[in-house]
């Protein structure tokens, strides 16, 4: 546990660029990141800024019932960085057996939550109809997106070194204009260059600490 929490202190800025990892980092090891990463930090901000308000800040703000939708999202990305963290901190488990025991958390999590809501009558208690219909789509949730999506994750983090696998999370918003544009669903040339501005700033954040590190001279250090 040492050795990982000594890996997260020696890569941390390397292995996350993105706003909430840096921000979940800064927590953890009590440190501030290089000025050049902060930076770029607020040009990647400023992109994903034109990308949800459209170039329509003001807009934007005056639409309160968006609020709750983005704490959501907000939220889930934030918890999605602190699980992506963690395995860092077991670095003796395989990504099959950080998945298992993570999941069967989760599911347990879940199924308690349920029930409290069923017995609060929070929630309606499910038909056997409705429970028939969404079989497919859990089993598509459960199997798919869920255990298979989060295996490759856990396998690929395990592969790749942390600065080039947290790239591929990068992809995300272009894989999503690209289903959208298959769709019908077209992105303004605004949030397009809201996506270009976050990637860049992501990248060059990359090179930046692909940059060897200048040691001190011993010479005229003793001096």
């Amino acid at each position: 546990q040492k050795s990982a929490t000594k890996g997260i202190r020696c890569d941390s800025w390397r292995s996350k660029s993105a706003l909430i990892g840096v921000a979940i980092i800064a927590v953890v090891n009590r440190t501030m990141p290089p000025l050049a990463t902060l930076g770029l930090i607020v040009l990647s901000f400023c992109g994903v800024v034109l990308v949800v308000t459209r170039g329509d800040i003001s807009g934007f703000l005056d639409t309160p019932q968006h609020y709750a939708a983005n704490l959501l999202i907000l939220l889930g990305m934030t918890s999605w960085m602190v699980y992506t963290f963690g395995a860092v901190r077991f670095t003796t488990w395989s990504p099959l057996r950080y998945t298992t025991l993570t999941m069967c958390l989760g599911a347990i999590t879940i199924l308690t939550i349920n029930a409290a809501l069923f017995a609060t009558h929070a929630i309606a208690v499910p038909s056997l109809d409705d429970i028939f219909f969404v079989v497919p789509h859990v089993l598509y949730m459960g199997l798919v997106a869920g255990m298979a999506g989060v295996l490759c994750w856990n396998i690929g983090n395990k592969l790749l070194p942390p600065l080039n696998a947290a790239l591929f999370l990068n992809l995300v918003p272009l894989v999503a204009f690209a289903v959208s544009a298959l769709i019908g669903i077209l992105p303004t040339h605004i949030q397009i260059i809201g996506a270009c501005v976050t990637v860049s700033a992501l990248v060059l954040n990359n090179f930046y600490h692909r940059l060897p590190v200048r040691q001190p001279d011993m010479a005229s250090s003793q001096q």
